[in-house]
């Protein structure tokens, strides 16, 4: 588990620092800004507060769901996650522990990208 442990922040750091996740976190961000624009002046006008509201109204919008999935494909589009020293990190930890490093990686991405929404 250590070994897989290892790979989960070895593949946290490579797929941190790409462009692609960065760009796709801001262009998230821009996109539920602006969407909830609207709904935030409207609240403001009324008085209440929409905060814990948001998430709800969100994901009932069709075209949201569908911005979201785009979105978490172009998250987890490099899957397998082989990069350069993919080789040797399987000859030295084990198809096994990297496989686990695989999926705590993609399953803590997850929630960051729930989190983030």
């Amino acid at each position: 588990m250590n070994k897989g442990l290892r790979i989960f922040f070895y593949l946290t750091k490579q797929e941190m620092i790409q462009i692609r996740v960065l760009l796709l976190f801001i262009v998230l961000a821009i996109f539920i800004d602006s969407y909830l624009a609207p709904v935030a002046e409207f609240s403001k006008a009324v008085g209440e507060r929409i905060t814990p509201w948001a998430l709800p109204h969100l994901t009932n919008d069709f075209i949201c769901q569908i911005v979201f999935a785009v979105c978490a494909v172009f998250l987890f589009c490099t899957a397998p996650f082989q990069g350069t020293a993919h080789c040797y990190i399987i000859q030295r930890s084990g198809s096994f522990c990297w496989q686990i490093g695989n999926i705590l990686y993609i399953v803590t991405m997850s929630f960051i990208f729930v989190g983030f929404i």
